[in-house]
């Protein structure tokens, strides 16, 4: 590469940069609606356009998870799936607003007592509707939560992610050996520390399992490990998007894996009971899963 296309890519990743803050800070200010239909427009723009292969791996699992639906009404979910990601996409910019607004509806009290007295808590987190809304209705009740966080591509993604979390008291901790290590002395220390039990790697996804045996590897297995590891309580959380930006959160009951599984129970064990409370939330909002184009 000469110094000028040195230049030029530079001089164009700025561009792209400028670009990037610019629109977070339309969103940010912008009526909350119409930021959300601009997400849903663009991201459904752009997979057709450009990423068709996210539609044929929607459609071919909405076939499978939904084997009664007709041809019609899967087109119209593969629809809906694209326009929660889109809709996801834009409305992290504007987290800080929709509690203030009006936009979320959850049961208060149930999280404020779940939540005290302070003690070691695992919240398995789903990727339904708009999952980043949980921070921002925990920061709301003055419950901030800590969670792994993979750092994207490129730098100004990074800064805006960080940005945002930041804001809604998010801990944000990198899931290598260190951060799996503070992330353990903070569980110990009575902080709650939220993980995704729905995962994918490499475009495979690793759970719900959908019939398939248990394995180790993905999310499910830290969940294990975690609360074994200080017999922490665990609730599973997620999210309903109820129509553009309003959404449903719902916490199911807490338990631990000591009493459910029991003392003894092995990993595998404890993924494969784990999998019987997250599969069916997953296949009943397979629609606003964000996996849904990943294979199973």
């Amino acid at each position: 590469m000469s110094a000028n296309d040195v230049i030029r890519e530079g001089f164009r990743e700025r561009l792209e940069d400028y670009w990037h803050l610019g629109l977070h800070q339309i969103l940010r200010r912008a009526p909350i609606d119409a930021a959300s239909d601009l997400g849903s427009l663009l991201v459904r723009r752009n997979v057709k356009r450009n990423l068709p292969h996210i539609i044929t791996g929607a459609r071919h699992n909405l076939r499978r998870l939904k084997p009664e639906w007709s041809d019609d009404e899967v087109e119209a979910g593969v629809h809906r799936f694209l326009d929660n990601v889109g809709r996801v996409y834009a409305e992290f910019s504007l987290l800080h607003r929709l509690i203030a607004e009006g936009r979320v509806s959850f049961d208060a009290d149930k999280f404020r007592t779940g939540w005290s007295p302070p003690r070691p808590m695992v919240m398995v987190m789903l990727h339904t509707g708009n999952w980043e809304v949980f921070p921002a209705a925990l920061s709301h009740l003055g419950l901030p939560i800590n969670s792994f966080y993979l750092p994207p591509e490129p730098a100004v993604h990074n800064a805006i992610v960080q940005k945002v979390r930041a804001e809604l008291g998010v801990t944000l901790l990198h899931p290598g050996p260190r951060g799996v290590r503070e992330a353990l002395r903070l569980l110990r220390n009575a902080r709650p520390f939220a993980i995704f039990g729905d995962d994918a790697r490499g475009g495979e996804t690793m759970a719900p399992l959908f019939g398939r045996p248990p394995r180790e590897g993905g999310n499910l297995g830290l969940v294990s490990r975690f609360a074994r590891s200080c017999d922490a309580e665990l609730v599973i959380c997620h999210c309903i998007r109820r129509h553009k930006s309003r959404f449903e959160l719902h916490a199911g009951d807490i338990f631990r894996l000591s009493d459910t599984v029991g003392a003894n129970g092995t990993v595998l064990d404890d993924i494969a009971y784990l999998n019987t409370l997250i599969e069916p939330i997953i296949r009943e909002h397979a629609d606003q899963w964000y996996f849904l184009d990943d294979r199973f």
